[in-house]
């Protein structure tokens, strides 16, 4: 009996709020902090006052977006912003999801700062965080919205998905190609469709600065840095390819080199780096055919993304794959998948004792019986199992206790002396980690 292994790979911690620093004051200090509150809040009139605005129209995700900015700022944010006009050569619609709700097609309304509260370049960066949060927000359920470089093969419209957290480089992968005859579909959102369409997001190229600070960027106009635009026609996707830089000691021997992983770890990397994914029905099944249907998700390890264009090339020409899993649909219900999965510890006497089990509440899952394999995505969580956990949860959509879920394990995988301590310390993790639940 294989050794069970339940790791949960990557995990959405639960926000806080802040409480004011101005809680019971004093009946003197509200007096003070009034006048000062009237003070601040006139010098901020006659400063908007004094500000002009100008209203630019972008086209972003298939909407329709108002961008107020200051007047003297209009210029470069609209040359920030070209490949983003609704009359752009990169500009095109794609149809959403099957099944996907209505479209919201409104437009959409995004206010830039006014000069003098930062920097121009942080100022520029936080409208291009505005305009992209915001445009996921209307889409989400309606698209498949990755976290990655696209890049599109001129000849034939399939597009390369570069996976990667922000700072660890999409845009200097995504700018690379791009400048060798490649067609710019985005540096950071890759939305995806029906029948695997792809819709161009080439928002302005967003550049660290300073490496320790991955969150400062200056936004580049994407012809200003000679990036081709993507092929005339539709786009479609193809390889899913998630970046690893290699750099210092594990930088040893020949690194670049392409590399297919098992979907499940895949999905496990690229979840992560994706935007509403618990809303779409059927997610985890619907990501992985989008992946397979590519070749399949491979890494890409390089020292200096110079290296990676043979890589590239190889990726593109992937042939696709075909399903090998068994979906089982879940069911969330009304609380919101973004908080942290609720967790189950019990003492192992109690597990001993008898107490059912039965799986947690999830969005979906996918199970791979051939290895004993399995990726269950708890709320927004994806929780990568194989082995004995992999039977235990497949066992659990019905109440069980230890020796029936032992019972079950040892006909599937024969007889183990210590059969009942394995499972026990499984069912152990697995409520820990709160992809079971005991039956109360």
């Amino acid at each position: 009996m294989p050794t069970p292994r339940s790791v949960i790979l990557f995990r959405i911690d639960a926000g806080s709020g802040t409480r004011s620093p101005w809680a019971e004051p004093s009946p003197m200090s509200c007096v003070g902090l009034m006048r000062e509150t009237n003070r601040v809040a006139a010098r901020l009139v006659a400063t908007l006052a004094d500000v002009q605005t100008v209203t630019l129209r972008l086209r972003v995700f298939g909407l329709d977006v108002d961008v107020d900015v200051p007047a003297e700022r209009a210029e470069s944010i609209r040359s920030q912003w070209a490949w983003c006009l609704p009359d752009s050569p990169a500009q095109r619609d794609i149809a959403p999801l099957p099944g996907a709700p209505e479209l919201n097609d409104e437009p959409l309304t995004v206010t830039r700062g006014a000069d003098g509260e930062s920097d121009d370049h942080i100022a520029d960066y936080n409208l291009t965080t505005s305009i992209t949060r915001e445009a996921i927000g209307r889409r989400a359920a309606q698209f498949v919205m990755l976290h990655a470089g696209g890049v599109a093969e001129p000849e034939t419209g399939r597009v390369a998905g570069l996976v990667a957290a922000s700072g660890t480089g999409k845009t200097t992968a995504t700018r690379h190609f791009c400048s060798r005859g490649y067609g710019y579909v985005s540096d950071e959102s890759l939305i995806i469709g029906e029948a695997r369409t792809v819709m161009p997001y080439p928002k302005p190229l967003s550049v660290v600065i300073d490496p320790s600070e991955p969150y400062e960027k200056t936004q580049h106009d994407p012809g200003e840095v000679g990036l081709a635009f993507p092929p005339a026609g539709p786009l479609t996707l193809g390889p899913l390819v998630v970046l690893v830089r290699e750099r210092g000691e594990e930088a040893s021997g020949d690194v670049a080199r392409l590399e297919h992983i098992h979907l499940f770890d895949g999905l496990a990397q690229v979840l992560p780096q994706s935007s509403a994914m618990p809303e779409i029905p059927g997610s985890l099944d619907v990501l992985a055919r989008l992946a397979q249907g590519g070749g399949g998700i491979h890494e890409m390890h390089y020292r200096e993304i110079a290296e990676t264009e043979h890589l590239l090339r190889r990726a593109l020409a992937l042939e696709p794959l075909e399903p090998f899993w068994r979906h089982v649909p879940g069911a969330w219900g009304d609380t919101s998948p973004y908080l942290p999965p609720e967790q189950f510890p019990v003492d192992p006497d109690r597990v001993a004792e008898g107490l059912e089990v039965e799986r947690a509440r999830f969005v979906d899952a996918l199970v791979d019986d051939e290895v004993m394999e399995a990726i269950v995505l708890l709320g927004a969580t994806p929780v990568r199992m194989s082995g004995l956990a992999t039977l235990v949860w497949d066992a659990s959509a019905e109440p069980r206790d230890l020796e029936q879920l032992t019972a079950q394990c040892v006909a599937e995988l024969g007889d183990h002396p210590d059969a009942t301590a394995l499972v026990q310390e499984t069912l152990v993790q697995m409520l820990a980690d709160g992809v079971l639940r005991p039956v109360e």
